[in-house]
């Protein structure tokens, strides 16, 4: 048996001490008052959660009655990314040049005086045959063997005057051949073209413009013809330094 002195008290799930030599009326009295005290603590915390619940109905209400909640702007990244048009390849435009007496005609890439045409880039001027003429405009593609041209002159000093050239000629493009189309003559002798190198083909030249004048020593001349206020040789090629 255990000691009365052992049983006298045992700590409660309360912390408070429990006397076991009490009546039963007393424990039942002890028991109320504790659980008096536990709802006279709980009873102010749940009444104050029913008012806050209750607020929170009420503020969704008003926001559902006046066009619901805000949302989110949605992510339209994806639906501009898909709307955004392809960047479209810039096309070359071109400038058509005349001299002031109005026979040597050149296409260029750029709006320029004609003089500057000359002067920013290298160019061959030389003869063709009109039987080889009329097969380098209707070529669809860069001829293979190099083929000869007459009288040569390079606008670069020094070069001004030659016999000869070999070149591969490059297809006219359309705008080329519809500016040039009024100056090609009606005869049969050969036709005085106006070419420029192609910037990454060796040996390659470009058809750009013709003129109705002899190639013979074209850029080596000093007097101004016609109506032009320049000379042939003041064409020459200004390389930058």
């Amino acid at each position: 048996m255990h000691g009365i002195g052992e049983c006298q008290s045992r700590n409660n799930a309360f912390g408070g001490m429990i006397d076991f030599n009490s009546s039963g009326a007393e424990m039942m009295k002890r028991k109320n008052m504790w659980l008096f005290l536990v709802a006279t603590v709980l009873a102010p915390v749940v009444w104050f959660a029913g008012v806050v619940m209750e607020l929170a109905g009420l503020g969704a209400g008003v926001a559902y009655a006046s066009g619901g909640f805000a949302k989110a702007p949605p992510d339209c990244t994806a639906v501009i990314a898909a709307d955004d048009p392809k960047p479209t390849e810039k096309k070359p435009m071109y400038f058509t040049l005349t001299n002031p007496s109005k026979d040597i005609v050149v296409v260029s890439d750029r709006d320029e005086k004609f003089v500057e045409f000359f002067r920013r880039q290298r160019v061959l001027v030389a003869g063709l045959s009109e039987k080889e003429f009329e097969a380098t405009m209707k070529a669809e593609k860069t001829s293979e063997e190099e083929q000869g041209v007459i009288y040569a002159s390079y606008n670069e000093e020094g070069r001004t005057s030659g016999y000869g050239a070999l070149v591969k000629l490059a297809p006219v493009a359309k705008p080329v051949a519809e500016a040039i189309a009024a100056l090609i003559p009606k005869d049969n002798f050969g036709r005085t073209l106006v070419m420029v190198p192609d910037p990454k083909e060796k040996d390659v030249w470009h058809i750009v413009g013709l003129t109705t004048r002899t190639p013979v020593g074209f850029f080596s001349r000093k007097d101004k013809e016609c109506t032009d206020d320049f000379a042939a040789n003041e064409l020459l090629f200004k390389e930058k330094k």
